[in-house]
């Protein structure tokens, strides 16, 4: 009989791990690579490993091998994690005789008692034995469940206090409010390999440097950010790489959608661009789609009902609520009402690109904002139209995270020139953006925070950072290494905006410059869009709820770079 894992004993007097750091002051290098011969550039595993690898909390075995489908105990697991964390956010490593079976002189041993020491573990309990007799089982192969208890208590999350019948749900939940749990069907039980260890853990690297939504499309093979789709609209036909609204590269986009689905806010009332797609393989004759089921992580209430459709919009199946409670996640699905094979058609010998869109309800039918929206699964029944045979298929993702709201900011751009002069002097502008949004059921989105990244070389100072609005001033602060300019305050003075009624706002400062000093530059910009997971460079809100984040690209806006003639 598996022993339960140790409970809460004590708070953790760890170093704080900077949750809501900016990724323009950490940001990881989530792109391919060549380290193993056993890594496919293409697996879902490969984007974590290479992460790991590169921030060294992982290495390979010889003959450049990785081993990804090896299991992984749980001395190795925690090892990983505790070096996933940068070096000045480390545990100190105490080697120690702090478990029964582990040993000072073993090479996990400052691993192990460190994480004790900081409330990480505490041992299997076992109710026959007093707490300090628990065993720490290094050499036991870890489960899904441990690994995340680790991860989200290494990493400072929220845990909830739940009643569950399985004591690893607390720590699920966790990870599933960041985003941070493998986006795939498995159970609390399952042991890791190396391979999804490196996965599981990427994915808490990413999250707290504010680049899931970049490690999940990487894990689905995506990693051209520069050509990553941000348009939350299908028409939109501005190219400017530094607004939310600009084009997308022709190899991410069709006609109607955005492919691949990337996270969206969901408009109260209106229909979404893609919440997921996925390819349904060829087959040798063709087929009728018969049954499909879409599952979500959470119930989401404001979603009145989903369509499966293809790529270029043709409707492929309705899907309703679930009403029946004979499964305990019924208020998660959706279903197709097809009882017999529906009329379209997947043609032999053809991969399909299919689509599923959310139809949001209005506020007068119980449509609300800031519901999280993420499809966690979808079944599909194919029949054959010559041999009449059933097809089950299950897609599994990632699928990414969207939130429904009653407006969203449509478009940030540069709008001072790209280069200027520097030049000492009190309020010079050091640029200027503009702002467009789009709102329903009357409201209109308003800017709540900013926060602009600033790069000087030489020896010129900024001060008195004020940002202007038609309607209003406000005093920005910077931090204390001069490279973070934050703006709060904006929503009384900064005023609302729509696509009709843009806003321009303008960031001036007080420059100094010293005598026969030269080689002076100061440059601003808008770095981070965030995620539903993650904090962005700008906090906005549509008169309801806040949100953190807002679609785009890397920079949001590139701004002006001023330097001395």
């Amino acid at each position: 009989m598996r022993k339960r894992e140790d409970t809460d004993m004590r708070t953790s007097p760890f170093i704080a791990v900077g949750l809501l750091i900016p990724a323009i002051a950490l940001a990881v290098d989530i792109a391919p690579a060549t380290f193993y011969t056993d890594v496919r550039a293409g697996s879902s595993e490969a984007a974590g490993i290479n992460l790991l690898t590169r921030v060294g909390a992982v290495q390979g075995v010889a003959d450049h091998r990785f081993v990804p489908t090896r299991s992984v105990n749980r001395a190795e697991f925690l090892k990983m994690a505790m070096l996933s964390l940068p070096l000045n956010q480390r545990l100190a490593l105490i080697p120690d005789n702090c478990f029964p079976d582990v040993r000072s002189t073993d090479w996990f041993s400052p691993y192990v008692c460190a994480a004790k020491t900081a409330g990480i573990v505490s041992g299997q309990a076992d109710p026959g034995l007093s707490s300090d007799q628990w065993r720490f089982d290094p050499a036991s192969t870890v489960q899904y469940d441990a690994a995340l208890k680790m991860l989200t208590k290494l990493y400072q999350y929220d845990i909830p206090t739940m009643l569950s019948a399985d004591w690893g749900e607390r720590y699920y939940q966790a990870a599933v409010s960041r985003g941070t749990d493998i986006p795939v069907t498995i159970n609390f039980a399952t042991p890791l390999t190396r391979g999804k260890a490196a996965r599981l853990i990427g994915g808490f690297v990413a999250e707290v440097n504010g680049q899931l939504s970049e490690y999940r499309l990487a894990e689905a093979g995506h990693y051209d950010q520069s050509s990553m789709p941000v348009s939350s609209s299908p028409s939109s036909s501005s190219s400017s790489s530094s607004s939310v609204s600009a084009s997308p590269a022709d190899q991410h986009t069709r006609s109607l959608y955005i492919l691949p689905a990337i996270s969206h806010f969901l408009l109260v009332g209106k229909t979404s661009d893609a919440i997921a797609d996925f390819i349904v393989p060829s087959r040798l004759e063709s087929a009728q789609v018969a049954f499909t089921r879409v599952t979500l992580t959470k119930e989401a209430r404001s979603i009145d009902h989903l369509e499966l459709r293809t790529a270029s919009g043709e409707l492929v199946a309705t899907l309703n609520p679930r009403t029946t409670t004979d499964l305990t996640e019924y208020k998660q699905m959706y279903e197709s009402s097809l009882t017999v094979p529906g009329s379209f058609v997947l043609p032999a010998d053809t991969d399909a690109h299919l689509v599923l869109i959310a139809v949001i309800r209005t506020a007068a039918n119980n449509g609300f904002a800031e519901d999280l929206v993420q499809v966690r699964s979808i079944a599909m029944t194919l029949r054959t139209l010559a041999s009449n045979q059933s097809i089950d298929l299950a897609f599994t993702g990632p699928f990414p995270k969207h939130q429904t709201s009653l407006g969203t900011i449509t478009g940030i751009a540069s709008v001072s020139p790209a280069t200027g002069t520097l030049v000492s002097g009190a309020g010079k502008i050091l640029g200027s953006f503009l702002v467009s949004g789009t709102g329903v059921e009357d409201r209109t989105p308003s800017l709540t925070e900013m926060t602009f990244g600033l790069l000087r070389t030489g020896d010129v100072s900024v001060s008195s950072v004020v940002l202007r609005s038609p309607t209003g001033s406000i005093p920005c602060t910077i931090n204390s290494v001069g490279t973070i300019i934050s703006c709060p305050g904006l929503t009384s003075q900064a005023g609302s905006f729509s696509l009709t009624s843009p806003l321009t706002i303008t960031l001036t400062a007080d420059i100094l410059i010293p005598a026969r000093s030269t080689g002076n530059s100061v440059h601003i910009f808008l770095e981070q869009p965030g995620s539903p997971e993650s904090l962005g460079s700008v906090i906005w809100t549509d008169g309801s709820a806040e949100y953190r984040w807002v679609e785009g690209s890397t920079p949001l806006a590139a701004g002006t770079d001023l330097t001395q003639n």
